[in-house]
């Protein structure tokens, strides 16, 4: 009965949202000026961010700029989740899951939906 009851905890540790696994535990929806690198204890830097539909959705950091808009995730391609309350001042298409870096077009350089100025990288 115990071991049951451990698995069964274990296993909502983590939860799908939208196709991808999502570290849960203590994932509070930060917003801008307040956050934090830290909701996937596995890897980091990973943000909390909210999602247009409610709740927090771990995942990696990204550029405002060269992300669509969207109002709820439906006007998000490829199954990426829309976030909201961040430093990019409008709900963004964000990356489905957190790879430890900033997500694509770092080379151009701009603010992140965490409030980070990423300066453009060298090519």
């Amino acid at each position: 009965m115990k071991r049951t009851l451990l698995t069964a905890t274990l296993m909502l540790s983590f939860v799908l949202v939208l196709g991808a696994v999502v570290w849960a535990g203590g994932c509070v929806p930060q917003s801008c000026g307040g956050f934090t690198p830290d909701c996937n204890p596995d890897l980091t830097p990973c943000y909390c961010f909210a999602l247009a539909e409610g709740g927090g959705y771990c995942t990696g950091d990204f550029l405002c700029d060269t992300h669509q808009s969207c109002t709820t995730s439906d006007d998000c391609a490829d199954g990426r989740p829309c976030l909201v309350d961040h430093c990019c001042g409008v709900g963004k298409c964000g990356p489905i899951e957190c790879t430890g870096a900033t997500e694509e077009g770092a080379s151009e350089g701009g603010l992140s939906a965490s409030g980070n100025m990423i300066p453009p990288q060298q090519l």
